[in-house]
């Protein structure tokens, strides 16, 4: 006890020792012990080492003492199977890849219902026994550092089975050597078997795995191909990590995450379940070049720094791509959607509004190290010099996304232009029949043949520029008419259009105006454009504000057309009473077709949506 106080007593002083030396050298903190045996593995070990250099020293030495508890602990950052699955299949396109170039690579994914058992195969170059023996004595010395072709670089991919899997178990064939068979337990620390030859051990359950695999597809033989490969059974999910792995799960996932990389012919890459009928599928690459919308595909760089490029791949279209949000890239393997990125929305301009924008799909490759967790970039200069290149592209994007929100718009207000005209000769209509005792004093529904804009042609082109107190304003594209609708034209009080204005003044433009028998409404008038809702992601919506501001224009005008055919009431009283009857009622028959138009438009977004995502 005594010394065990004394120990204590000195630990301040060591520590203030370690931090002037830190000063004065540098000094190499060991963050691990390697400790080679095929007999099992030792923990790691601490000690106080006292060194020479000048002066004696005391310099501390990190200590773990259970490793498998701070393996299992980073394995617990995984939050779904599929993505434990992934490191898996990286690990073997890894070992398919040779500086940059993917050699021909055959991939099976096995999922084992029965036993809770999941397998994956590649016929790549296999591991020697050396190679297994550093899975279990190594780990965090990934043999992939330094290589830009690969993607694996901290060694501890191949440990995340521990977040959801009892026991990891591998046989795995260089072309010049031997099968080898290595298994781990999740929390097994010493005693783990060194890799042994498959000769010398019972592999009952891969042998079980190649019977079972009789009516499908795939490859039946242990080693793809035969010659090298590797073949890993993660044995024992937990039930609740495995209640939500299908063949389907798999195959999105993967498609997602090595998106680009499946283009390539050479990376063939399957899923199967055992036991269910037409589960065999082939994971596709994604092809954006078939998405009609506005394509952002180039290299973009500094032509001071050529080396240090992105290499965009988007896409911004009035569909919605579903699992094809705008994402980071890495040597082909997905990092995660550019919206999650925090150190790139910290500097975006736009932010998630515009990059978690569903309009906007495709990816970003880029050359930046991620963080271990795999949702971020390490910070480093050249981070900081990519960002800026991203910030280009930015640009481009956002007014590529307004661009197609002020379609959709003119499409959404086309379908509202349609509404008012019902509406207006909904009104007339009631009127007519109301006053139909008092000649003249209801307005003739017929439509005035002296119409300079005439609605015989009801479908005015998108771009008519109508001068209007020395200011222009251009329609938009209107609703498609079919021929029931040219024959309803005849028998409205006047065709309703809206217009753009292009006034830079917001005080020079008119609400609204008439030219010979069709009304304009400026959408672009602060007042209209107040009342225009959005959703969250920019999309219009036409709600009550909106059908009362409408009512007064269309009411207004009506009333106006009204008393050109007969005399104004003199009575300012009666006036008003009637100009408010007009609009009240407009406003009555407006707002309920204004609601129904809404829904219309909403569940059209929707549907479009579902037919996408089936």
């Amino acid at each position: 006890a005594s010394q065990g106080r004394r120990l204590l007593q000195s630990v301040p002083p060591i520590l203030r020792v370690a931090r002037q030396a830190a000063q004065r050298h540098a000094v190499v903190t060991m963050l691990s012990t390697k400790f080679k045996t095929f007999s099992g593995v030792r923990p790691i070990t601490s000690n106080i080492v006292r060194t020479t250099n000048e002066t004696e020293e005391n310099l501390l030495q990190l200590e773990i003492a259970n490793p498998a508890l701070i393996l299992n602990g980073i394995a617990s950052r995984y939050e779904s199977p599929t993505r434990i699955l992934m490191e898996y299949v990286d690990n073997s396109i890894d070992a398919a890849s040779e500086k940059g170039i993917l050699h021909p690579a055959k991939v099976d994914i096995v999922v084992d219902h029965k036993h809770k058992n999941v397998w994956i195969r590649d016929n790549c170059q296999g591991m020697s026994p050396e190679a297994l023996t550093d899975l279990v004595c190594s780990i965090g010395e990934s043999k992939k550092r330094g290589k830009a072709w690969v993607n694996g670089q901290f060694g501890f991919g191949i440990q995340s089975f521990r977040a959801a899997v009892k026991q990891m178990m591998v046989v795995s064939k260089t072309a010049d050597d031997s099968a080898y068979f290595l298994k781990i337990d999740r929390n097994q620390l010493t005693g783990i078997q060194a890799p042994q030859n498959v000769e010398d051990v019972d592999i009952k359950e891969f042998k079980d795995l190649q019977t079972r695999l009789v009516n499908f597809h795939v490859d039946k033989s242990l080693i793809l191909g035969g010659e090298s490969g590797t073949t890993i059974c993660l044995r024992g999910f937990d039930r609740v990590w495995f209640s939500s792995i299908t063949a389907i799960t798999i195959k999105n996932e993967i498609e997602k995450h090595f998106e680009s990389l499946l283009s390539n012919p050479d990376l063939d890459i399957h899923v199967c379940e055992i036991g269910r009928a037409g589960s065999d599928l082939k994971c596709q690459a994604f092809n954006y070049d078939e998405i009609e919308g506005h394509h952002i595909k180039k290299r973009i760089f500094k032509s001071e720094n050529p080396e240090e490029s992105i290499e965009a791949n988007i896409v911004v279209s009035s569909k919605v791509i579903r699992g094809k949000k705008a994402r980071f890239f890495k040597n082909g393997r997905c990092i995660g959607n550019v919206s999650d990125v925090k150190s790139f929305m910290d500097v975006s301009k736009y932010k998630q509004g515009l990059w978690d924008h569903p309009s906007v799909c495709g990816y970003f490759e880029v050359d930046l190290e991620p963080a271990i967790t795999r949702d971020e970039f390490t910070r480093t200069e050249k981070r900081t010099r990519i960002y800026k290149l991203m910030l280009e592209v930015e640009e481009e994007l956002k007014q590529a996304v307004d661009e197609m929100l002020t379609v959709q718009a003119d499409e959404s207000f086309a379908e509202l232009e349609d509404v008012l005209r019902k509406s207006i000769t909904t009104v007339a209509r009631e009127e007519k029949k109301a006053e139909k005792a008092s000649e003249g004093t209801a307005l003739d529904i017929k439509i005035e043949e002296e119409s300079n804009l005439s609605t015989e042609e009801p479908e005015i082109p998108g771009n008519v520029e109508i001068v209007e107190d020395n200011q222009t304003y251009k329609t938009i594209k209107p609703k498609k008419t079919d021929e029931k609708d040219t024959e309803k034209v005849k028998k409205r009080p006047f065709e309703v259009r809206f217009v753009r204005s292009e006034a830079d003044d917001a005080g020079d433009q008119r609400r609204s105006f008439t030219a010979g028998n069709t009304l304009f409404i400026n959408i672009d008038h602060p007042d209209f454009k107040e009342r225009v809702e959005a959703d969250s992601k920019g999309r219009v919506r036409f709600g009550s504000r909106l059908a009362s501001y409408l009512s007064n224009e269309l009411a207004s005008h009506y009333r106006m057309k009204i008393y050109k055919k007969r005399e104004t009431p003199s009575d300012t009283l009666e006036l008003f009473d009637e100009l408010n009857n007009s609009k009240n009622q407009v406003e009555t028959v407006l707002t309920r077709k204004i609601s129904t138009l809404d829904r219309k438009l909403r569940s059209s977004n929707i549907q479009k949506k579902s037919e996408l995502d089936n």
